[in-house]
C-alpha cells in the first residue's frame, strides 16, 4: 500500500519483538534511566496511547529523493483506536502552539501542521499513516483500489531484492542505492569494490539469542570477491588484536560469515542468548570503565594553571599568574 516509486524500506514488527530477552532488556535501560522512564509516562498520560504496547509494527517507505521532494509514507498497525492517534497530533502541536489543519480528501481526513511535511490519515481500523502531501493520497489510493499497478510491489527491482530479504524478522530493510550516491561512489576510487554498490538488504532478529543477514549487490562477481576478501582480511586482523583478545571479544568472531555467491555480498551473524547475554554484559562493563575513567580525568584536572608570564617588546613589566585551585569540589557517583 506505497507509492511504485518507493526505492527503500524498513520495517520494524514491535509485535514480534515484543517478548523477546532483547526487548525486555531494552525496557529495563529505559527504565533504569529516570528522565526517560518520566518522559515517556508523561506521553503516555497525555496522549492516552503506549506506543510500546499498542502500536504493532512501523513500515517506513521512502523515494530515492525523498531529502528533496519531502516525500515518505510511515504505515502505523496495532491494537490502538485511530482516534487518539490524531487527539495525540493535536496535543503535541498545541505544546508547540500550533493548531493541526484539517483537509478533506474523499471520505477521509487528513490532519497536518503548518510548515511540517508530514499528513495524517486514518487508513483503517487500527491502520493509520503518516505521509508527505503527495504520497499520503497515493497511499489511500492503493488502499482503496483505485491505483491499480501503482503499488510498491509493482517497483520490480525493489520486490526482487525484498524476495530474498527475511521479512519475518524484527526488524528489515531493503534498498536501491540512489542514482546520486552512486555516482558519488564511484567517483571515489579509494572504496574500491564498495563503490560499485547497487543495493542492500537485510534483517535483525532477537527470537533466540540475534541472528543479522545482510545482501549487498555489486557490479559484478569480481567485485564482490574482492569485498569478501577485504572484509574476511580485516576481520582476521581484528581478531588478533590485543585489546579484543584482552576483551575476551575473539570468539565472537567465529559467529561472523562473510561470503560471495555471483556479484552479493552476503553477511551472517548468528549469537546465541547465552552470547548475547555476555557480549551485553562485557560492553556494559567496559563503558562503565571509560566512564570512570573520564570522570577521573575531569577531576584530575581542574583550573590549575601554571605560571605565566607574558613580556612586550619595549616593556620591561611583566604580569605572573599564580597557581590556582578550584574551591569548588564536585560529587562522583
Amino acid at each position: 500500500m506505497v507509492p511504485k516509486e518507493t526505492d527503500i524500506v524498513v520495517m520494524l514488527n514491535l509485535k514480534r519483538a515484543r517478548g523477546t530477552a532483547m526487548w525486555k532488556k531494552l525496557i529495563e535501560l529505559r527504565d533504569q534511566d529516570e528522565g526517560a522512564s518520566r518522559q515517556y509516562r508523561d506521553f503516555v498520560s497525555k496522549c492516552g496511547l503506549d506506543p510500546l504496547q499498542e502500536i504493532d509494527s512501523l513500515f517506513l517507505a521512502l523515494p530515492q529523493d525523498t531529502a528533496d521532494s519531502g516525500q515518505f509514507a510511515l504505515v502505523i498497525r496495532g491494537s490502538f483506536q485511530e482516534e487518539r492517534m490524531v487527539q495525540c497530533m493535536r496535543t503535541v502541536a498545541r505544546e508547540g502552539g500550533q493548531e493541526v489543519v484539517e483537509t478533506s480528501y474523499g471520505r477521509r481526513k487528513l490532519y497536518s501542521v503548518p510548515g511540517q511535511e508530514g499528513h495524517l490519515a486514518v487508513v483503517a481500523p487500527r491502520i493509520v499513516v503518516l505521509a508527505g502531501k503527495d504520497w499520503v493520497r497515493k497511499v489511500l489510493d492503493l488502499w482503496d483500489g483505485k491505483a491499480a499497478g501503482q503499488g510498491g510491489k509493482d517497483n520490480q527491482a525493489l520486490a526482487a531484492i525484498i524476495r530474498r530479504t527475511r521479512t519475518g524478522d524484527a526488524l528489515w530493510g531493503a534498498g536501491i542505492v540512489p542514482q546520486s550516491v552512486a555516482e558519488r561512489l564511484r567517483g571515489q576510487p579509494e572504496l574500491g569494490a564498495a563503490a560499485s554498490m547497487k543495493s542492500v538488504s537485510g534483517s535483525v532478529d532477537f527470537d533466540k539469542g540475534m541472528t543479522l543477514h545482510v545482501h549487498v549487490d555489486l557490479g559484478s562477481e569480481a567485485d564482490a570477491a574482492a569485498l569478501t576478501g577485504k572484509i574476511n582480511e580485516q576481520f582476521q586482523h581484528a581478531r588478533r588484536d590485543r585489546n579484543v583478545q584482552l576483551l575476551g571479544l575473539s570468539s565472537y568472531f567465529d559467529a561472523i560469515k562473510v561470503e560471495a555467491k555471483g556479484a552479493v555480498l552476503g553477511v551472517r551473524i548468528e549469537l546465541s542468548q547465552a552470547q548475547v547475554d555476555d557480549l551485553s554484559e562485557r560492553l556494559s562493563g567496559l563503558l562503565k570503565t571509560l566512564d570512570v575513567r573520564e570522570m577521573s580525568r575531569t577531576r584530575a584536572s581542574p583550573a590549575e594553571g601554571k605560571n605565566t608570564i607574558s613580556v612586550h617588546k619595549g616593556d620591561t613589566s611583566h604580569d605572573t599568574s599564580r597557581d590556582t585551585k578550584s574551591a569548588a569540589k564536585s560529587g562522583m557517583k
